[in-house]
Parts: C-alpha cells; sequence; structure tokens
C-alpha cells in the first residue's frame, strides 16, 4: 500500500514533488535495464505489462539506455500487427483489442523470422482510429541492434514461443500497489482505469461509457492472460506515480460525468468520479512535466 499525505502549496512545490516522483522512476527503470543490457548476448527484450501500464514510455526511455551503451535499439509495437478492424470479431459492437485473436500471429512470425535472420523486413503499421494498418515501413536488423517487442501481448505463450529461439529478457510494467491519497482509498486497477478513459478519450476517439464497457473484458483478459504468464525471471517495473492522482484528476473528472445515470457503467464511473473528487484543490498541471515523461502517455 502506497500512502500519499500531499497538500500542494505552490507551483513550484508541484515541480519539485514531480521531478522527485519521476527521478526514482527513472532510477529503477535503469536498473532493469542495466542488468539487461551488460549481456551482449541479449538481442530480444520483450517488455509487457497490463492495460495502461506505462509501456510505452518505458520502451522509448529503453531504446536511450541501449544506445548510451553504445548499441542501437529498434521498438516492434506488438500492436502494429493487429488485424484490420473488418476481420476481427465483433461482440455487442466491442472490437477485443486485448486478446491473442486480434493478432495476425502468421504476419508477426514472418517478420521475426526475417528479423532475426537478417533478412529485409516490412513492419506495419496499425492506425487505431481507423481500424485498418496504414502502411509499412522497411527495416533490415544490424549486428548490434536489440529488438524491443512492446505490447501486453509480450507475455502471450503463442507470442513467446515465437520469440524463445532467440533467448529473450522479460521487462513488465504494471502498477503493483493499491494507494491511499489525502486518506482516499485507491485500488491500483482504479488507477489504470483513470489513465484508460482519459487516453482512450484523447488518442482512440472513445467516449467514457465505451471505456468502461469494455473494463470488465479487459480485466479478465489480463487476470487469464497476461498475470499467469509473466516469466519468473521477469524484472518488474512498478510505473505508479505519487503525483499522478493530483494531476489526472482534472482530466478524468470532467470525461466520467459524461456517463449518463441511466448506463449501466454509471456506478462504476460514479464511484471513480467521488473519488477524484474528494482529492480536489491540490491539482497538478502536466506543464510541470519532463519531456520524456511516462505521463505524457496518458495526456498527451
Amino acid at each position: 500500500m502506497v500512502c500519499i499525505d500531499k497538500t500542494i502549496h505552490s507551483e513550484m512545490e508541484a515541480a519539485a514533488f514531480v521531478r522527485e516522483c519521476e527521478m526514482d522512476f527513472d532510477r529503477r527503470l535503469d536498473t532493469a535495464i542495466q542488468s539487461i543490457i551488460q549481456n551482449k548476448d541479449i538481442h530480444c527484450i520483450t517488455l509487457s505489462g497490463p492495460s495502461c501500464a506505462g509501456k510505452t514510455t518505458a520502451a522509448h526511455k529503453l531504446i536511450d539506455e541501449i544506445e548510451a551503451s553504445g548499441r542501437t535499439a529498434k521498438i516492434i509495437s506488438i500492436d502494429d500487427f493487429f488485424h484490420e478492424r473488418s476481420e476481427l470479431k465483433i461482440t455487442e459492437e466491442t472490437i477485443d483489442y486485448d486478446t491473442v485473436a486480434a493478432i495476425d500471429l502468421e504476419y508477426f512470425a514472418a517478420c521475426v523470422g526475417d528479423m532475426m535472420s537478417g533478412r529485409r523486413t516490412m513492419l506495419p503499421r496499425f492506425d487505431f482510429l481507423t481500424g485498418k494498418r496504414s502502411g509499412t515501413a522497411e527495416y533490415v536488423v544490424s549486428k548490434k541492434d536489440v529488438l524491443i517487442f512492446e505490447g501486453i501481448q509480450a507475455v502471450y505463450p503463442e507470442i513467446t514461443a515465437l520469440l524463445a529461439p532467440y533467448a529473450y529478457k522479460c521487462i513488465f510494467v504494471n502498477v503493483t500497489q493499491d494507494a491511499t491519497v489525502n486518506g482516499v482509498y485507491f485500488p491500483k486497477n482504479d488507477i489504470r482505469l483513470a489513465r484508460r478513459i482519459v487516453r482512450d478519450s484523447k488518442f482512440r476517439a472513445a467516449t467514457p461509457e465505451f471505456t468502461l464497457h469494455i473494463w470488465g473484458n479487459v480485466r479478465d483478459n489480463e487476470e487469464k492472460s497476461i498475470f499467469p504468464h509473466v516469466d519468473r525471471e521477469a524484472y518488474l517495473l512498478d510505473s505508479f506515480q505519487p503525483y499522478e492522482p493530483f494531476m489526472i484528476g482534472q482530466f478524468v473528472l470532467p470525461l466520467l460525468q459524461t456517463v449518463p445515470e441511466s448506463s449501466p457503467y454509471y456506478p462504476q464511473a460514479r464511484d471513480l468520479y467521488d473519488k477524484f473528487h474528494a482529492i480536489r484543490g491540490n491539482e497538478i498541471s502536466p506543464d510541470h512535466l519532463s519531456e520524456d515523461s511516462l505521463y505524457h502517455e496518458f495526456l498527451g
């Protein structure tokens, strides 16, 4: 349990608090990275975690550290290997991107085989707004490259079976502890849900009601297909930022207000709204985030 008792008195104090939190996260991430890249024989890393854990930012920070060590790195987003929306099974107008069935495993296997053999590879790009692939980019692996396979699906057995021959290492990012913020209890999954509501609204054209609608399936899939398959030797990285309840609340509160009382998801929306409403008055501006902050992943 993380216990946060904080009153923000000034912008200077807010900036210092954010800086302190981010420096702590960077130190922990650096420890994970150094434990891996010291082995020059490692050419594959999986970077995984549940929805809105902060994987994408961790991947870019990982690149910086790898390049500082004299090697080069390439992020391979498993999200880019999704089937196009027209090919996916749609249930109650919901597309579940968090299941292995959403991934074009044949295409992924072909690309992995080409990359690890040093052949020219055409890597896809997926556009969530259109639900289609938006093109491809040519890539040829060099001997100095470290491939970072990033995505929720990087722990799925169907994916790790394709990477196993290449002696990969795993970093698993998650919000690992519940938090009490100025006396208000926030379960760890509520922290991620708030992140996802804001992120989906900003970057995936999804309403809060839609995000709440799929959240149950997301959580079920995590318990079934993600957490049981985390590598026992994976480096576990907690992405919770002590400043975040004071920052994301100002963005999630107006979104939660759009969920109508007639919605079956209203009780859940109201519960989350009440928690963030209870800690109002200590808002921290995202202007205090560093350029490479993990939190840009959710706020932009």
